[in-house]
């Protein structure tokens, strides 16, 4: 407990906060007014009471020794002690003091306990995460995976927490605590090392892979066919966007991968053996299925083949449709770990150039991960430094770490420099499971389930039991929602599959539900001094799988593909497989020698934005959903724009590519919409807008808020209204046609269907997927998705033209109702805006509470697949749903030219001086200075608070 505290003399609140605590007075006042009747408990001394003291001492027990808290005048720390667990102590005892609430609340959310804190509304949602089990799995890992020393120092971070809590009441630590008291008496607990660990789990959810896809396309069977659905998900391409890896070889020879430059002139060698080749073996051709299309128009289809919605079967039950349709609603109702949601476009950008292209003669590193915005901001900037660095104390690391997780996630130490984005790794699958009354069917066996109770506890109700199931696949994740529990009666699968009873049930197979080290792996990569130790660091990040790019102060560059990547043998992964037939059983994972990685490679740069890893020579399937390389190829081309000619990057250059916001879209598509003839004036006008454009999409431009309608209208047009009600937008109505699912028994030609799936996950979403799928088709006019059936107001199209010139008009007549009739008020920042969220009672709170927690909007520049990355969903709207959720440019010639940003600020306290004061800077794309060295961390602290034993 801190059993002392002294503050420095004199002290006195900055003026700033005390004007922010007066608002929330006048707020309460008028909340009384209106009946509110929260006046008289609410006041100055609420708002403040659990703003931390960030001067003076305090005693804490279990310190060795003193500890000093440097905060510069964004309230960022840095940490000195003189030995490790005393630096996590206090580190764990610091992000306490900024962010318990948020740690809290994502500590209910790893452990299925929201309901606890939330009420009924959550009971669903911890049914779900129960059954996945995230924090059983964790506490394995402590158990019996971790280190010692990791243990030790998750240990003294959890004491420090603790040390932060002991005798506190919630609204001393955070202003949500207070309102909380209103619905029920939670009080917090005690912080474990395991709930540290399992907030790696949730950072695995949400950055997994491609399970939504693979739940899309066995969706999309009951509208497509086979040949529809792969024009919707074209392959790579690697003639025009180039892979991460460029100059490594694989050696089938040896089942090792060389990235060493020196090596690069090693070709990829055929196909791989034993249990790297994943194969496509199984996935079926069949005819089964109705495949009538829709009544909007599937682009004279006519009666096409319904394609592969199973691996291994002919055509996806139709009950498995309805399964998959309720998977999705569950997945939508699972809280984003603040990571993003998990779907086309969301990435990251991450790029290292050598210094024989810098100013100054070593590299430079920058690393932007793209994320779901959140307030507070996800990312916790710290610095962590032993006072002297040795063997005993060997960390003296700064950057970004995770509130509730010792250690720094991405930033530099003395040495070296490391950033992230997420690879995309194909690591989960979902197998259909044949059930019997005895248990599951695999092969010519029955085998029994394994199960176990979960008590759930609800805040103002009563403790709600259920029975999760697990097969030898994964937990049954369709016991998790009534509308899964039953597959159709009339599905159709191959001869070979079992009888179906009352169905197939649906299981997860994951990697981060197999107990592993990636909490190793933090501590590992801090205090890494070269190359060999980063990429031993990387071979225990087992999830997420996360590209890691390198550099070093000796003038080293590399990148590294590190994760636990399955390796499969019938079936790609890409569909769910049959759980019964043993041939689709995972059989390995990928070997750590035989992950791509690069080093020093002769063109000295290495660019990573969630592109292809390798080139399709490479004998292991990473996955089949890679993003499709716009922003990548972009950063690319402005390097070699940037050092053509012997020219050099500068830090500031780097700044500058990360707030680029061209569109490689409206490049492709903008001379074509040109020549479409136009005859109504209005529309004529807004299409106007387009001539002459550079295709930068600032937020004061009417142009780029006039194509982005326009593109959004074209997608609507040629392919969302041909997709599955399941896939729409909610609230979207159509016309279709029927299927045999569906059909009256007086046979009415269409039936009204609306669209189910949220706004933000959505299809069309616009991202580099569905430019890949527009490019495939532009110069074929006449191709199928340009036509579309006419309606009471609009012809039908049967051609591209006649499409564009359809979308050049809804465009226009769209942003007349949002923006207005007079284009030259138009523009792109009003229409894509950020609102801020706290992401629990700032979304689900009280009117006026969402009021006291929320910030924003702010109007932002960007856009989809654009290296500034701040994404909408074309199907859902214009907000921005993800964002670059800090910037960082790490200088390897002096850190203390490095600069960084976060999307908020430190606080996470409401009308504290740095709840967003980071946010302005952040918008206008600028960046921060980042103090590393003692004398430039002296020079810039504004606070200093000791810490005593």
């Amino acid at each position: 407990m801190p059993s002392n505290t002294t503050a420095p003399s004199g002290a006195k609140p900055g003026k700033k906060k005390g004007r922010r605590a007066r608002l929330i007075v006048i707020l309460l006042v008028l909340a009384v007014v209106g009946g509110i009747g929260f006046g008289a408990y609410w006041s100055i001394s609420t708002v403040r009471a659990s703003f931390p003291q960030t001067k003076g001492t305090i005693d804490l027990k279990g310190l060795k020794g003193p500890v000093d808290v440097k905060r510069d005048g964004n309230g960022i720390p840095q940490i000195y002690a003189d030995s490790p667990e005393d630096l996590f102590m206090a580190q764990g005892f610091v992000q306490a003091q900024d962010r318990f609430w948020e740690m809290d609340v994502r500590r209910h959310m790893t452990s299925g306990r929201l309901s606890e804190m939330f009420g009924k509304s959550q009971v669903k949602t911890d049914e779900f995460l129960r059954t996945l089990g995230w924090h059983r799995v964790a506490k394995k890992e402590y158990d019996s995976k971790l280190s010692p020393e990791t243990k030790k120092y998750l240990q003294a971070y959890a004491k420090g927490v603790n040390a932060y809590l002991d005798g506190k009441e919630g609204k001393e630590i955070s202003l949500e605590y207070a309102a909380l008291e209103f619905e029920n008496d939670y009080k917090p607990q005690k912080w474990t090392p395991v709930d540290s660990v399992a907030w790696l789990k949730a950072m695995a959810w949400d950055l997994r892979g491609n399970m939504q896809d693979e739940i899309d396309r066995s969706l999309m069977t009951s509208r497509l066919g086979p040949s529809q659905i792969k024009d919707l998900y074209p392959d790579y391409p690697y003639d025009r966007n180039k892979p991460i890896v460029q100059e490594g070889a694989y050696d089938a020879a040896t089942k090792k991968f060389s990235g060493d430059a020196s090596d690069a002139s090693q070709s990829q060698s055929g196909t791989g053996t034993g249990t790297g080749t994943g194969g496509t073996a199984g996935t079926g051709t069949g005819t089964g299925g109705t495949g009538t299309g829709t009544g909007t128009g599937t682009g004279g289809t006519g009666t096409s083949t319904a394609g592969t919605g199973v691996a291994g079967n002919a055509q996806p039950p139709s009950g498995l449709q309805s399964q998959l349709s309720g998977l999705s609603d569950v997945l939508d109702e699972v809280p984003d770990a603040g990571l993003g949601s998990n779907g086309n476009g969301i990435g990251s950008n991450s790029w290292v150039v050598s210094g024989a292209h810098t100013i100054t003669g070593k590299p430079l590193l920058a690393n932007d991960p793209h994320l779901a915005p959140q307030l507070p901001s996800v990312w916790y900037q710290m610095g962590l430094h032993c006072r002297s660095v040795s063997a005993k104390c060997q960390y003296d690391v700064s950057g970004y770490t995770f509130s509730g997780m010792p250690g720094v996630v991405i930033g530099h130490n003395q040495d070296i420099a490391w950033g992230m984005t997420n690879l995309g790794a194909d690591v989960t699958d979902l197998y259909l499971e044949k059930f019997t009354a005895d248990g599951y069917q695999f092969g010519k066996k029955v085998l029994p389930f394994t199960s176990r109770e979960e008590k759930i506890k609800v805040a103002g109700g009563k403790t709600k039991t259920i029975t999760v199931r697990e097969t030898n696949n994964g937990p049954l994740i369709s016991d998790r929602d009534d509308e899964l529990v039953k597959v159709g009666k009339r599905a159709q699968v191959d001869s070979a599959a079992p009888d179906r009873g009352e169905g197939y049930g649906i299981a997860l197979r994951w990697t981060a539900l197999t107990p592993g080290k990636s909490m190793d792996a933090v501590f590992e990569l801090n205090r890494a001094k070269d190359f060999k130790e980063f990429r031993e660091a990387a071979a225990s990040f087992e999830v997420p799988s996360q590209n890691l790019i390198y550099a070093d102060t000796e003038g080293n560059i590399g990148y590294q593909a590190p994760g636990k990547i399955p390796t499969r043998g019938k079936g790609d992964g890409s569909l769910p497989a049959p759980g019964w037939d043993p041939k689709y059983r995972w059989n390995g994972y990928i070997e750590q020698d035989e992950l791509p990685y690069e080093y020093n490679p002769k063109r000295g740069y290495i660019v990573t934005a969630n592109q292809a890893v390798i080139s399709d020579k490479y004998p292991y399937k990473l996955t089949t959903d890679w993003g499709y390389g716009a922003r990548s190829q972009r950063i690319e081309d402005l390097i070699k724009a940037k050092t053509k000619n012997g020219g050099k990057i500068s830090t500031e250059d780097m700044r500058l590519m990360q707030t680029d916001n061209s569109s490689e879209i409206a490049r492709l598509l903008v001379p074509k919409l040109l020549k479409v003839d136009i005859s109504d004036k209005h529309v004529r006008e807004a299409q106007k807008l387009l001539e002459g454009w550079d295709y930068t999409q600032d937020a004061d431009s009417a142009a780029a808020a006039y194509f982005n309608a326009v593109w959004r209208s074209i997608l609507q047009l040629s392919i969302g209204n041909k997709l599955p009600k399941e896939l729409r937008v909610k609230g979207q109505c159509l016309w279709v046609d029927h299927t045999s699912d569906t059909r009256p028994a007086d046979d009415d030609k269409k039936v009204r269907e609306c669209g189910e799936r949220d706004a933000d996950s959505a299809q069309p979403d616009g991202g580099d997927r569905y430019f890949e799928v527009i490019r495939k088709i532009l110069n074929d006019e006449d191709n199928d998705w340009w036509k579309t059936p006419g309606s009471r107001t609009d012809k039908e199209t049967k051609n591209r033209d006649q499409l564009f010139a359809r979308a050049l008009a809804d465009a226009r007549w769209d942003l007349t109702a949002k923006l207005g009739k007079d284009i030259d008020t138009w523009s792109w920042g009003r229409l894509h805006r950020l609102t801020l969220k706290n992401q629990t009672l700032g979304t689900e709170g009280p009117g006026w509470l969402q009021w006291v927690l929320n910030r924003g909007p702010w109007k932002l520049g960007g856009g989809e697949a654009t290296v500034n990355a701040t994404g909408w969903n074309a199907a859902g709207g214009y907000d921005v749903i993800w964002v670059p959720s800090m910037r960082m440019v790490v200088n390897l010639k002096d850190f203390d030219k490095s600069r960084w940003i976060n999307l908020t600020g430190a606080s996470g306290h409401a009308y504290s001086d740095h709840y967003t004061d980071q946010t302005s800077k952040w918008v206008k794309g600028e960046l921060l200075p980042w103090s590393y060295s003692k004398k430039a961390v002296e020079d810039s602290t504004s606070d200093t608070l000791v810490l005593k034993p």
